[in-house]
């Protein structure tokens, strides 16, 4: 059986089309019978990022919600 590529994404914020690959990626990973967190490591990224991303695009966005709290301050 074929497993999922291994490869991994920075840290940096990923765009639209990153994102997407890593969901179809993911639910391919699950049809193909790898659990969600495994096949999230493969890309260097959580299960927490799989549910957030998948979000963002059946939202039809792909930006980043605005985080809660107050701003930085600049020094």
């Amino acid at each position: 059986m074929p497993e999922v590529p291994f490869f991994r994404l920075s840290n940096e914020n990923l765009d639209v089309t990153q994102k997407a690959q890593f969901v179809l990626a993911v639910k391919d990973g699950i049809a193909r019978g790898i659990s969600i967190a495994e096949a999230a490591k493969r890309f260097g990224l959580s299960k927490n990022a799989y549910a957030r991303y998948k979000k963002q695009i059946e939202k039809g966005t792909g930006a980043p919600e605005p985080k809660s709290g107050l701003k930085q301050k600049l020094n």
